[in-house]
């Protein structure tokens, strides 16, 4: 099922932490409100760049998706002179933030979907190569 045109009346509140010990959910909420609707296409795993949290369901089709805020994971896009773009991290922050998804009955997990570290590469992606966007969490929803 693609991402829903219409709003949602119920919502999933999530919340996260990050931190040295990487990323959590530390907390599923389930409240009767509008879920805020996500403007733009559906960005896609190695294809787009930044970070998105993805609603999937038992068949891990994507049910809904947000957008982050690239400050909550301590990252940011960098402008050259010369045109280019490049992704710079920093050091791991704690920091805590919430998503706000449809409160669809057929989700199971919530991905988390961006660009890891350039330390876990072997070799740092060439400038101006191909996002390298890929699953990096997932955590289950509670029944």
């Amino acid at each position: 099922m693609p991402d829903q045109d219409t709003a949602s009346p119920r919502t999933l509140r999530l919340t996260f932490r990050t931190g040295g010990t990487g990323l959590e959910l530390v907390k599923t909420e389930r409240v009767d409100m509008i879920t805020p609707p996500m403007p733009g296409e559906r960005p896609q795993a190695g294809v787009n760049g930044g970070f998105w949290v993805e609603l999937r369901d038992r068949r891990d089709d994507v049910l809904a998706h947000r957008l982050l805020p690239q400050a909550a994971l301590g990252t940011a896009e960098v402008f050259s002179p010369d045109g280019g773009i490049r992704r710079e991290f920093g050091p791991v922050q704690d920091a805590v933030f919430e998503v706000l998804l449809p409160d669809e009955p057929a989700a199971v997990a919530v991905t988390l979907i961006g660009e890891p570290p350039a330390s876990v590469f072997r070799e740092s992606p060439a400038p101006g190569a191909p996002a390298v966007t890929r699953e990096l969490a997932r955590f289950a929803l509670p029944s």
